[in-house]
């Protein structure tokens, strides 16, 4: 990358930053508010222990992010990126990963049943004594991270 190329990328995030808004909202579905920010964005931001349930966050920024023993069966997670989020004893039970970015994703002790990750990359993360029975994995890159401890009798679509 051209050193212009990159000056001219970071003039455009830090546009994107300044014409954010001030307060960042979670709704579900049905527009109801679950959670407010004063930051611009959700990356690098805790929700751990928050009920999230059917949360809609269908291409949010969630890199980094702390979901440990949060709620968000059903939430929409549709094209959201969540590299480096930490997802420990998370409720994803129903919840859409489709066309997420799921890279190096280490989901420890979750509830994944019947979660759909059709299309996600899912490369270099983990899936550790997480349930998985149900789960659509159909299209899904997996790359050869460790699967150990999983609770699944089937997984759907496994690539």
């Amino acid at each position: 990358m051209k050193k212009s190329e990159l000056r001219q990328l970071i003039r455009e995030e830090i546009q994107h930053l300044n014409e954010a808004p001030a307060n960042l909202e979670i709704k579900n579905k049905k527009g109801k508010v679950l959670w407010t920010s004063t930051k611009p964005h959700l990356s690098r931001v805790s929700l751990r222990g928050l009920d999230l349930r059917g949360a809609d966050l269908r291409g949010k920024d969630l890199r980094h992010t702390i979901f440990d023993r949060a709620d968000l069966s059903g939430a929409d997670l549709t094209g959201a990126n969540l590299r480096g989020a930490s997802c420990f004893q998370v409720n994803f039970r129903k919840a859409i990963f489709k066309n997420a970015d799921l890279a190096g994703l280490r989901f420890t002790n979750c509830d994944l049943r019947n979660a759909n990750f059709s299309g996600a990359d899912l490369s270099f993360g983990e899936l550790k004594t997480s349930n998985i029975a149900g789960a659509n994995f159909k299209g899904t890159d997996m790359g050869e991270p460790p699967y150990t401890g999983l609770a699944a009798k089937k997984m759907k679509g496994k690539t």
